[in-house]
């Protein structure tokens, strides 16, 4: 790709250009008890999302909730890879995907800029991310 700006392109040469996975997961049917519909599988799935984690796959997972909206079931799970395809077939085997409860996308997800913060508290045993 040319630039016609020689210090933009030597810029964006020296990103970081981490790549990642984005899950993106929603309900396959809406339902208005989304808790009823979850809870079946809610063990099998954190167990799921455990195992990504200490095989240091998961960076990051959770429901897309806020204050001032009722959870709708939906949720994001943030996975390191190679290729789409790699992350697709590792959604497949998330319980509430094999069940047919959840269905989901699957989107790259380039990192070049942010920071993140973490507090290890070692007397208390406690870690605080801000």
């Amino acid at each position: 790709m040319k630039y016609e700006n020689e210090t933009l392109r030597e810029r964006r040469d020296a990103l970081p250009a981490h790549q990642f996975f984005i899950i993106h997961t929603e309900l396959a049917e809406p339902t208005d008890d989304v808790r009823a519909a979850l809870e079946p599988l809610v063990t099998q799935h954190l167990d799921w999302v455990r195992d990504l984690e200490e095989s240091g796959i998961l960076f990051a997972a959770g429901p897309l909730v806020s204050a001032d909206e009722p959870h709708s079931g939906a949720g994001m799970i943030v996975v390191r890879g190679t290729s789409k395809a790699e992350a697709e077939a590792l959604a497949a085997t998330c319980p509430f995907h094999k069940a047919g409860v959840r269905k989901f996308t699957v989107r790259g997800w380039q990192i070049n800029e942010g920071s993140l913060n973490v507090t290890l508290r070692i007397s208390n045993k406690s870690m605080l991310l801000g």
